[in-house]
């Protein structure tokens, strides 16, 4: 199911920074619909050997898949990639497990210099704090988006499609605060073209309004849960 798209959005996040009226900003909880709106699309399943020879730094993480830059803000230089991350069936992505970081899109070979069209992943969300994507497109604008808790043994998903294009996402704290505290893993990062298919078709009136209130519930009645 498609999250929302901007007019929704602009509900529940109108007390944070937003992208431009005129901007169509979608996102979703399903990689098959996130697949389904996207164009060309590379993706990084972290199951690349060089991987298992970094020691941690961000210059070497980014040179792996080559079409990601990390940064590391919670714990610096301590990416971790590995089969070993409870809650994925492979190996998978974390900032030591239980520190901020920023993943830059505005280098790679499907996109331009202000960011790509589609970013999408499979995560594990599950910590004091929960984490917040802070999005920050091509042109300069950003946006907090809460990413639902999601317990271990099973994964959640994450995907964002914009006209703007999508420069950086940091995985954190609101407004890319920093934090190493939680625990936020990530796997099968996607990446889309620049440039969008001909036609993104819309998530139904009904679709939307499940979701919106399914996310009105989750930002103003959820509660941490203690894990087990």
């Amino acid at each position: 199911m498609r999250l929302t798209t901007l007019t929704v959005a602009t509900i529940f996040l109108g007390f944070m920074a937003s992208p431009t009226a005129d901007a169509t900003v979608i996102f979703y909880d399903s990689r098959s619909a996130f697949e389904a709106a996207v164009g060309a699309s590379i993706a990084d399943d972290y199951s690349a050997p060089a991987y298992a020879t970094i020691n941690g730094a961000d210059n070497q993480m980014d040179k792996v898949f080559g079409e990601t830059r990390y940064d590391t803000t919670g714990f610096r230089n301590a990416n971790t990639v590995s089969p070993n991350i409870f809650g994925f069936d492979g190996p998978a992505y974390c900032a030591g497990c239980n520190g901020s970081f920023i993943l830059d899109f505005r280098h790679t070979s499907v996109g331009t210099a202000r960011g790509v069209f589609g970013v999408g992943f499979d995560f594990v969300n599950n910590g004091d704090p929960f984490y917040t994507a802070f999005i920050t497109f091509g042109d300069r604008s950003s946006v907090n988006v809460p990413v639902p808790m999601e317990f271990q043994p099973t994964t959640g998903f994450f995907g964002v499609t914009s006209d703007l294009l999508i420069g950086t996402i940091a995985l954190g704290l609101p407004d890319g605060g920093t934090t190493q505290s939680g625990f936020f893993a990530i796997d099968n990062l996607t990446i889309a073209a620049a440039d969008p298919p001909d036609s993104i078709p819309e998530p139904s009136t009904i679709a939307l309004l499940c979701t919106f209130i399914g996310l009105g519930a989750f930002l103003f009645g959820n509660r941490p849960r203690e894990q087990l």
